[in-house]
């Protein structure tokens, strides 16, 4: 039963680490055009 609990809390965060990189490659690509500009400018 010990294992299994840790098995499940072990999951969850792998999800939950997936779900932070999907969000930080979202914003990445959210920013890009804003910081191509950016750089265009100088």
């Amino acid at each position: 039963n010990e294992d299994d609990e840790i098995d499940e809390e072990e999951e969850d965060s792998r999800k939950r680490n997936k779900y932070v990189i999907i969000c930080i490659i979202i914003i990445l690509v959210m920013m890009l055009p804003s910081m191509m500009a950016f750089l265009a400018i100088f």
